[in-house]
């Protein structure tokens, strides 16, 4: 289900910025779903250093928002960008900020060595297998 989800949030990223360009897509799309995955998989599971956590994600939202009004400025004297791609790179973001907590939900977080029967051993043990086999 985390690879459909993904999948289907890149194809969305990719149109948005085929519509609205890379410089309006990407930071809208990757920076809100950075931003919802942390607070979704915060709340999801309690770990880490909340003041690091939410430090980063408020720092985040002001990049976004930097580059959302340095974007505003340059484009003055050119056409608009279209609400369409806005809209593909928010619905991008938010799909790709849920896709982990299905990845997490399959894997044995606790024990790579020996995970619990039907888990896997970490993203990054199957993605070895994966490339190994």
């Amino acid at each position: 289900m985390g690879g459909i989800i993904f999948n289907a949030a890149n194809i969305l990223l990719s149109a948005a910025i085929a519509i609205a360009g890379m410089a309006v897509a990407f930071p809208v799309g990757i920076g809100l779903a950075l931003v919802l995955g942390v607070i979704i998989n915060y709340i999801g599971a309690e770990k880490g250093n909340p003041i690091f956590l939410f430090l980063g994600v408020i720092l985040i939202t002001i990049a976004i928002i930097i580059n959302a009004i340095a974007y505003k400025k340059s484009q003055k004297s050119k056409s608009n960008v279209s609400s369409k791609g806005i809209l593909l790179s928010v619905i991008a973001g938010v799909l790709m900020s849920l896709f982990y907590r299905f990845i997490a939900a399959s894997m044995d977080l606790e024990n790579f060595v020996a995970p619990a029967p039907g888990k896997k051993a970490g993203f990054l043990h199957t993605l070895l297998v994966f490339s190994a086999g």
